[in-house]
């Protein structure tokens, strides 16, 4: 394959879609409770990475708000 040949495969290929995934967390504690949205740089589409992503902003939450007594993680479906 010559060189034209290659750049023409790179030119129809598809762009990149960039894709953000936001979510409503809600805290409580024994203060009082929040509720924030916090947006995640990409998008999960197989149960995989959903779980995944759930699990990264569960210990996120867990992290930041050690004193929690409930917490919520709601995706905003767009």
């Amino acid at each position: 394959m010559n060189t034209l040949e290659q750049l023409h495969k790179l030119s129809i290929r598809k762009p990149v879609q960039t894709t953000t995934a936001t979510y409503i967390i809600k805290v409580e504690t024994d203060e009082g409770s929040a509720s924030f949205m916090k947006t995640m740089p990409t998008k999960p589409k197989t149960s995989k990475g959903i779980k995944a992503q759930n699990n990264k902003l569960s210990k996120w939450v867990e992290k930041t708000y050690p004193d929690f007594t409930s917490y919520e993680v709601i995706l905003l479906e767009s």
